[in-house]
């Protein structure tokens, strides 16, 4: 049989369809190795490859004393990269969404130095445009200028900034006129206690208007914005942190912007100690419908028989809770979130947020209640020993499950939602696994041994 005329021999090999194509690299996001094999098999899979390979870049700059060349390396190292991704050759650049800066500076020593300013004015042009923005920089926010070194291009792309406070020198007014820079942005994270923070004002603020979520670790922002008339309305989604008090907290509710916030999250350090102690307004909470807790407790107090670290947090956010009850927020409210430490473990106190939450009647769009770990204790490897307690006899139980049957009724109402692994602990496993008969455990969570 002759051959076909070439004209009729496919000139290509059978191609996937994009979107599976799409759904293979998504399912692989977490692997590095397969994302470069993904990438060279052909060019349809290049975009959504380096969209995960390449969507954060990262800097971290630490200058000490340069006794051995470590300031000048990595001088030349950021010099190498911001050349070459002005070149052809830089094809990620349109894949880059999240740019990451941790600049460190001892003043003590006097070295070749670039700083996070350089850093961002260089990232411009090479065309980069990233949508969200991390900073953790020693000085940067002291004293900035507000005139931005970086054009108009990257003000108007970052919609998503974190600053970092730990342990920086901040000033009020550079921290405000630095944030009002970036015109387009969405949501602004402060975290952690700066080193200090010098009083200043800011000289050209404007706030940008689309801001509508604050994560707010530290009362600078919080301050200036109930300075403001009126408060800005668009802020919806709220977080207050350690460094907010009880007055601050209050006043901020006590205000017309409280109207408009539909996620509230919030330290226990923010919330009354007892009724007769000056007690948050709630009054005006009429569009909320996620509610955030974050329960640590306060330090061991003369007088007290009792360990309060976190007993005291878990009775802050139990009188919260009640004093929506009174509020309009008792019928909006649709989800709560409680997060704690859970040592020591006190089940009296569970069992009576269990009756409290599960009453249908108090509660009528409550969908889901979330236990979880406090955040700081969320690590890459988690201390397995403070995954479990010992309720009664000695017996060391997991402790998602020991929260499963405390809170029976708002499971019975299919509401609770426990965020806590099972994991092996470190010892005395194979008796943790003979009193899980005793148990009713039928949600489905699968145990890690």
């Amino acid at each position: 049989m002759s051959m076909p005329p070439p004209s009729f021999i496919p000139s290509h090999s059978p191609r996937l369809p994009g979107e599976l194509v799409d759904m293979v690299i998504d399912h692989l996001k977490s692997d590095k190795s397969a994302l470069i094999a993904c990438s060279r098999v052909s060019r349809i899979w290049v975009p959504r490859s380096r969209r995960y390979r390449f969507a954060t870049i990262s800097f971290r700059v630490v200058y000490l004393e340069d006794a051995d060349g470590s300031n000048e390396r990595q001088l030349q190292q950021i010099h190498k990269f911001l050349v070459f991704a002005k070149s052809p050759l830089a094809t990620f650049i349109a894949a880059v969404t999240e740019v990451r800066i941790e600049h460190r500076s001892d003043l003590r020593f006097t070295s070749p130095m670039i700083s996070p300013e350089r850093i961002l004015a260089g990232l411009e042009r090479c065309g980069i445009r990233p949508t969200r923005l991390y900073l953790n920089c020693y000085t940067h926010l002291e004293s900035w200028v507000p005139t931005p070194p970086f054009g108009p291009s990257l003000a108007s792309s970052v919609v998503h900034l974190h600053l970092a406070l730990d342990d920086n020198l901040i000033g009020r007014g550079a921290l405000l006129d630095y944030v009002s820079a970036f015109r387009l942005l969405e949501s602004l994270t402060l975290t952690g206690t700066p080193k200090n923070v010098a009083l200043t004002f800011p000289t050209a603020l404007a706030w940008p208007t689309n801001l509508h979520t604050l994560h707010n670790g530290h009362n600078l922002i919080t301050t200036y914005l109930l300075g403001l008339d009126p408060v800005p309305t668009r802020l919806t989604h709220l977080y207050f942190g350690l460094g907010h008090g009880g007055a601050l907290f209050n006043e901020y509710l006590q205000n017309d912007a409280a109207a408009h916030i539909t996620s509230l999250a919030l330290e226990d350090s923010v919330l009354p100690l007892s009724p007769d102690d000056s007690e948050p307004n709630c009054a005006k909470l009429r569009r909320l419908r996620h509610l955030a807790i974050t329960a640590r407790g306060l330090p061991s107090s003369p007088g007290l028989f009792i360990s309060p670290d976190l007993l005291i947090g878990l009775v802050k956010a139990k009188l919260l809770l009640e004093r929506i009850l009174g509020s309009p927020a008792f019928c909006t409210l649709e989800t709560i979130t409680l997060s704690a430490t859970f040592r020591p473990f006190f089940p009296t106190v569970w069992l009576d947020m269990d009756a409290l939450l599960a009453d249908a009647e108090a509660w009528p769009r409550l969908r889901r209640v979330t236990l979880t770990v406090s955040p700081e204790y969320r690590r890459k490897y988690i201390d397995t020993n403070s995954l479990v307690v010992e309720p009664s006899g000695g017996k060391r139980v997991p402790l998602a499950l020991e929260l499963h049957r405390l809170f029976a009724r708002c499971e019975a109402r299919g509401l609770l939602v426990v965020d806590i692994p099972i994991l092996k602990p470190s010892a005395s496993w194979n008796e943790i696994c003979q009193t899980l008969d005793d148990y009713q455990y039928t949600s489905g969570m699968m145990i890690d041994a």
